[in-house]
């Protein structure tokens, strides 16, 4: 089984900490690769097939799952490059025109060997010249604006990339702080989604690590958005008197 990039939706995720990728568990066909894109493969090892080890060219065994990313991660001359822990896969999944709406980067053509009619609903769509809709690049352009007044629905992820992962959605900041402090879940999230077309991490806790995310600053939709990074402050504010709290218990015990 193989994944249409073009219609079907991926998870997306970033790879090596500062690399926006879309992710596939199904292989993806290398001949549906847009040109000035990249495709990998992921492999896992022989004792773990299914868990993330390297980023390879062409998985012959052990494949565990493809990525697509508008930029080169790996060098032509390089067999492999470990992931190890840089692989951070975001909640939700979102279509290649979603994902280069959010990135602000030209959606690529459908090639002529995968399409298909369109239905009558497409067929109304008004498509400007890097294959957005203008309806579509406006709402991506109202989003960065600092000027306008935007929506935040703020959400709870956890158990992520687990078999019990869950999300709480539709909470005001507040309520997601205290769920999320609450939780004694070890792989935990806390972000928001911005006027239902762009979402983020904000405080991430993973593998005994727990780290306010960097990852607003690298979007259009949330660089400039102060009620998003006085969020993030106040979160980092929260995870350090946590931590000061959780070390002066400690004291006392010893």
């Amino acid at each position: 089984m193989v994944i249409n990039i073009y219609e079907d939706k991926m998870s997306w995720a970033y790879l090596f900490s500062e690399a926006a990728v879309l992710y596939s568990r199904e292989p993806i066909p290398r001949e549906d690769v847009p040109e000035g894109w990249y495709c990998y493969d992921l492999r896992g090892t022989a004792k773990y097939p299914d868990d993330l080890y390297a980023l390879v060219d062409k998985a012959e065994e052990h494949h565990a799952g493809s990525v697509l990313s508008p930029s080169i991660l790996k060098r032509s001359a390089t067999r492999s490059r470990l992931i190890k822990d840089e692989f951070c896969l975001m909640p939700g999944k979102m279509t290649l025109a979603e994902f280069c709406r959010n990135e602000n980067l030209p959606c690529p053509q459908t090639p002529s060997h995968l399409l298909r009619p369109a239905s009558p609903e497409e067929a109304g769509l008004s498509h400007t010249g890097n294959g957005l809709t203008e309806r579509g690049q406006q709402m991506l352009r109202d989003a960065a604006d600092p000027s306008l007044p935007h929506s935040y629905d703020w959400y709870v992820l956890e158990g992520y990339n687990t078999a019990e992962e869950q999300m709480t959605s539709g909470l005001s900041l507040e309520d997601a702080i205290q769920q999320y402090t609450a939780s004694e879940n070890a792989s935990k999230r806390l972000g928001v989604t911005k006027d239902g077309i762009a979402a983020v991490d904000l405080v991430i806790q993973l593998d005994g690590r727990e780290w306010v995310s960097q990852d607003c600053q690298k979007s259009a939709s949330f660089a400039n958005d102060p009620v998003v990074h006085e969020a993030a402050a106040l979160l980092r504010q929260t995870i350090e008197e946590q931590t000061a709290g959780q070390s002066m218990a400690m004291g006392g015990m010893s």
